[in-house]
């Protein structure tokens, strides 16, 4: 099965019908939406470049901002809440790697979104707070998304929006020695708590909080039960995080992204050319990995891009040069991943 073979599920009922095209993985090669050029330049925030904004061409109703290095474009919709205030944002799992990334993405545009985040823990909102300036309860939150369904509520009052940015996380057996054989590695607090039950409380108090659109970052590979993410610490990660991504999908009166992103790198965003697919078929390419600061970065479009309403796919990325137009990528993959294949746990 080609990437983009899964049904598409759109908030318009119309949509959910079948269609027999298939389509390839999408890539972006260097085909501006509003034919917009630059050349090499330092990548500004979403802030700094609307300052910048054209709207021309066949996308004139859109702004469009400058944001990698070599010729790029990101074509963006407008996200405010309420009376045109800035859009509420609650940020989950911000004391990670990628949510972190998500949560300074956010701060970094004052005019268009008030960010807060969860932590896991106090030594979590410590760092949160000292990198964000955020302050402890008013805008920082800690909470047990496995077991503290009070504090999520808490954290998600006034919410427009929520990023799920949490996982489950194995770290290395302290008695493994290397030459020992294939790394043994154990989960702090197994996938079925954190990813299943935890993302499930994160979205029942999304929706009790009338939360309009959820983003849930997730993982490629889930539609191979022997994937060997699986077998890390006996967790089943994949199928835990699967079961959630059905959860969220099943829900009323909400919108969602879900992102399978292929593996995480620590490597500087808006430099990659961006490839979506469905149904882990990127997982056959050579190139399987992509900067979490682009994911960071995807996250925050999918707040605002209609195109990315309801829908699941896959990322991935390719080496520089390369830009990015999400609107376009998602545009032109009409479909979305299918929940028929594989299993969840």
């Amino acid at each position: 099965m080609h990437a983009g073979r899964a049904s598409f599920r759109s908030s318009d009922p119309s949509a959910h019908q079948h269609n027999p095209q298939r389509t390839t993985p999408q890539c972006y090669h260097h085909q501006p939406v509003a034919q917009v050029q630059c050349d090499k330049f330092r990548r500004r925030t979403l802030s700094q470049a609307a300052q910048r904004a054209v709207t021309q061409g066949s996308r004139a109703q859109h702004s469009t901002r400058h944001t990698a290095r070599h010729r790029c474009v990101l074509v963006m919709a407008s996200a405010t809440g309420a009376a045109g205030s800035p859009l509420k944002v609650l940020v989950t799992g911000a004391g990670g790697k990628t949510g972190k990334l998500v949560l300074k993405m956010l701060l970094a545009q004052p005019d268009r979104y008030k960010a807060t985040a969860l932590v896991h823990s106090q030594q979590s909102a410590e760092q949160v707070q000292q990198d964000s300036g955020l302050q402890q309860n008013e805008g920082l939150f800690v909470a047990d998304i496995a077991a503290d369904a009070q504090g999520i509520a808490k954290a998600l009052q006034g919410a427009d929006a929520l990023i799920i940015a949490t996982s489950a996380t194995p770290k290395m057996e302290p008695d493994y020695k290397p030459g020992e054989g294939p790394p043994r590695m154990f989960f702090p607090q197994m996938p079925e708590q954190v990813d299943w039950i935890g993302q499930k409380n994160q979205i029942d108090a999304a929706v009790q909080a009338g939360v309009k659109k959820i983003v849930l970052v997730s993982s490629m590979g889930g539609t191979d039960p022997s994937n060997m993410l699986n077998r890390i610490g006996g967790g089943k990660i994949l199928l835990y995080k699967r079961k959630a991504e059905e959860y969220l999908m099943q829900q009323q009166g909400v919108q969602y992204t879900i992102i399978h992103p292929g593996g995480l790198i620590d490597e500087a965003g808006g430099e990659r050319e961006i490839i979506v697919g469905v149904d882990d078929e990127l997982m056959t390419r050579d190139n399987r990995s992509i900067p979490r600061a682009d994911v960071a970065e995807l996250c925050v479009q999918c707040l605002q891009l209609e195109e990315a309403s309801n829908r699941s796919f896959d990322v991935v990325s390719k080496p520089p040069p390369g830009s990015t137009d999400y609107r376009t990528l998602l545009t032109n993959m009409t479909r979305n991943c299918n929940y028929s294949l594989g299993e969840s746990a």
